[in-house]
């Protein structure tokens, strides 16, 4: 072999990583006291402006109402067709994302910093007078329906719904699904009343990342700045008390499957918790990345799956644990059997030291990943943002992976990890 010549034999040297550096959000306020969160990072002439809302499903007074409200926010504004509004994003190179989830609902955008006066007015118009057109209304409940229908003949949708509703209760904002007969009760004067009452200044956070300058912030103070949004509705949110969760076996029968799909899981906790970050150690232990145990047993040995994977869900007033697979209809209790193994495994003895470092190699590459650039930092701060939390929760969670011994991890396990704690659901062809 030659000088310099790369030995492929030869596994690399690792070096732990031993800090992780961070560029902080810095705190400003509009005139009309919206919280504005600046991220001065990156090369590029792009800036991600994200408008976060307390307008989740968590809040809405009927199904449908947060999300089809978040939805049509750029079908039509009292000065702009939907039209209009996608063909001047289109001429000026923007991307413009509507999301919502159970918390909250937000807007998006990514335009070039030479354009942020044409792009900001737009948004400015979405945000402040958007008028949820009854033909637009109407073309976007139909094309929902028939994708509702199509996702309800899925597997995977009957087992996580079912889940959902059984680990938090079917009227709980957090457990309960929409259903088809939901589509023809909301109406476009039920979205007026939820935009009025959530898009207002006054439950408004903004998050911009990329090169900041002082002229970005005074475009942002001119469009966004003023009190003709401050609104009037006025929201509580208070957390509602997950009732004893239904505990046990679940199946749900869909005829003619050929795989079933499998929910395991159990009402945990969310960031706020001090056994958090270790459990986000255990979790990935378990099945939270390719090399995990589930993985290895359930996909690689036993064939029984092309993915399993464990997930923290961390929401604003709970959180929860959830395995989930799909596998053959006539394997799946094969496949839920060697699922306990893994996790009784954990309770019953320490992870070798190998398989911890290893795991703690790949975590603290994942966190150096979600601190590169300028939107992946504007990501992870958004997600301390909304638990009002600060950096030093990430400090705390590289010190636990750093630190974790296999002692604790087994703690964790013995105190979580319980079976008679989970909520098991299969929806297939089989029983």
């Amino acid at each position: 072999m030659t000088t310099g010549e790369l030995n492929r034999k030869k596994t690399p040297e690792y070096h732990q990583i031993k800090e992780i550096p961070l560029i902080r959000a810095e705190k400003h306020y509009l005139s009309n006291n919206v919280p504005l969160y600046t991220i001065n990072a990156g090369n590029l002439d792009i800036i991600k402006i994200e408008f976060i809302f307390k307008a989740g499903s968590w809040f809405e007074p009927m199904p449908l109402a947060s999300s089809a409200t978040n939805a049509m926010l750029n079908e039509g504004t009292a000065n702009r067709t939907s039209k209009q509004i996608a063909e001047t994003f289109d001429y000026y190179g923007t991307f413009f994302q509507l999301n919502v989830d159970r918390d909250t609902a937000g807007i998006v955008l990514f335009t070039l910093k030479k354009y942020l006066n044409e792009t900001l007015a737009v948004v400015e118009d979405i945000i402040k007078n958007s008028t949820f057109p009854e033909n637009e209304f109407e073309i976007y409940i139909n094309k929902r329906k028939q994708h509702f229908i199509v996702e309800k003949n899925k597997v995977k949708t009957l087992a996580r719904d079912k889940f959902l509703e059984a680990v938090f209760g079917k009227d709980h904002p957090y457990g309960y699904e929409n259903s088809l007969e939901d589509f023809d009760r909301v109406t476009t004067t039920k979205l007026v009343d939820f935009y009025k009452k959530f898009y207002h200044a006054k439950n408004c956070q903004i998050i911009v990342a990329g090169k900041i300058d002082s002229d970005l912030i005074n475009t942002l103070e001119k469009f966004l700045g003023k009190n003709d949004w401050k609104g009037n509705g006025s929201f509580f949110d208070c957390p509602i008390p997950v009732t004893s969760p239904k505990q046990g076996e679940y199946y749900v029968k869909k005829d003619k499957a050929v795989q079933s799909a499998i929910r395991i899981g159990k009402v945990l906790f969310n960031k706020l918790h001090p056994d958090y970050p270790g459990m986000l150690v255990l979790n990935t232990i378990l099945g939270g990345y390719f090399g995990s145990r589930l993985m290895k047993n359930i996909r690689e040995e036993k064939g029984y799956t092309y993915g399993i994977s464990s997930l923290i869900i961390s929401l604003h007033h709970s959180g929860y644990l959830t395995i989930a697979s799909e596998v053959g209809a006539d394997i799946y209790k094969d496949a839920i059997k060697e699922i306990y193994k893994e996790i009784r495994s954990l309770r019953e003895k320490p992870v070798p030291l190998d398989e911890l470092t290893l795991v703690k190699n790949y975590l603290l590459g994942e966190l150096l990943r979600m601190f590169d650039g300028p939107f992946a930092l504007a990501d992870s701060f958004r997600s301390i943002l909304e638990y009002e939390l600060n950096y030093d929760f990430y400090m705390k969670i590289i010190e636990t992976i750093k630190n974790i011994t296999p002692e604790e991890i087994l703690s964790l396990a013995q105190k979580y990890l319980n079976e008679g704690s989970f909520t098991q659901v299969v929806a297939g062809g089989k029983k």
